[in-house]
């Protein structure tokens, strides 16, 4: 059963984009609740079907995925910004390959 304090987690974490694997990985929690937690509150399906509520929360203002800091976008093309910077990426996904390793 999940505690108050990580479904909050794993809404806020939904609504900036992650999927429930990713959430599931990181909050070590079963994916399955996660999904389940977030076809409750409407936050199920693929992102683009999200409702439109937490589509403008996330569009408004972007936020590294690691540190939380505002992402100043400079309107260029290609793949859209989910970091900070190099450090912040690096940092992020090693968390997640040692969680996975089990360190």
């Amino acid at each position: 059963m999940l505690n108050e304090e990580l479904k909050e987690k794993i809404l806020e974490l939904r609504k900036k984009g992650y999927g429930y694997t990713s959430i599931a990985s990181v909050l070590k929690v079963k994916k399955d609740d996660v999904r389940n937690l977030c076809k409750r509150y409407g936050l199920d399906g693929y992102w683009y079907s999200l409702n439109a509520d937490s589509i403008k929360i996330v569009e408004k203002v972007k936020t590294c995925r690691n540190c939380d800091k505002q992402i100043i976008d400079n309107n260029s093309k290609g793949r859209k910004r989910i970091f900070c910077s190099k450090n912040c990426r690096l940092e992020f996904y090693n968390k997640i390959y040692l969680r996975k390793k089990g360190f």
